[in-house]
């Protein structure tokens, strides 16, 4: 799965590695993305622009927000069936800038964080859907990211992993045109050794959390060491 990742580059960076402009305010550094925060993304009807969406799908057919919570991410095994999912896959795709993300371990009693990136720790992007919903004259842009199973490098961390976008496949994941074998064809993930990950400490486990030191790699002593 992904719940939490990073986008900590520089604005003109960004903007250059995916050619598309912040809308006014947009730009943030992010070394804590959480869901039900407002993110970066570029959809498939604005491709030059970056706007902020929330993270956690509304589909348009829902009652309420709730379902939010559910829906940060969608399995690639279902995305094309699953009701609050197949409308947002066949017609509204996006890209979610990124250059990391974070996934926990169970060692002995404890869950220890990791954070996941590309070599050199370079931007990238998700596959993504959205959403629009509206009710008394409001209107929510949401998101969810796609997953697939994990590289056999970092399964051991978590049997889940987003769908990370190779650079020439991003702007073919915005053409909703595409027949869906062909667009299910682009969710390839990275090479095994395009993947490191290392271990940061658990102020990252609360959402508020978010600056630079969450990033830093840290050591954890090892199990049954007394120093």
């Amino acid at each position: 799965m992904c719940g939490r990742f990073t986008l900590v580059k520089e604005e003109e960076e960004i903007e250059d590695r995916f050619d598309a402009k912040f809308d006014n305010g947009a730009f943030q550094k992010n070394y804590n993305a959480a869901p039900g925060s407002k993110l970066s993304v570029i959809t498939h009807s604005s491709p030059s622009k970056l706007q902020l969406f929330q993270w956690g799908l509304v589909p348009a057919w829902a009652r309420d927000t709730q379902i939010a919570f559910k829906t940060i991410n969608a399995r690639i095994e279902s995305v094309a069936e699953k009701p609050a999912f197949k409308n947002a896959f066949r017609q509204r795709r996006c890209l979610i800038p990124a250059d990391g993300y974070y996934e926990w371990k169970k060692e002995g009693k404890e869950k220890i964080p990791y954070r996941i990136t590309l070599k050199d720790e370079k931007l990238f992007a998700f596959a993504g859907i959205w959403e629009t919903w509206q009710q008394q004259g409001n209107t929510l842009f949401s998101f969810s990211i796609i997953t697939m199973p994990a590289l056999q490098k970092i399964e051991h961390l978590h049997e889940r992993m987003p769908a990370i976008l190779s650079p020439e496949n991003e702007k073919l994941w915005l053409n909703t045109d595409l027949p869906e074998e062909e667009s299910f064809a682009l969710l390839n993930a990275p090479e095994e050794d395009k993947i490191e990950y290392y271990t940061v400490a658990k102020k990252v486990n609360v959402a508020s959390n978010n600056s630079a030191e969450l990033i830093k790699p840290f050591n954890y002593p090892k199990q049954g060491s007394l120093f």
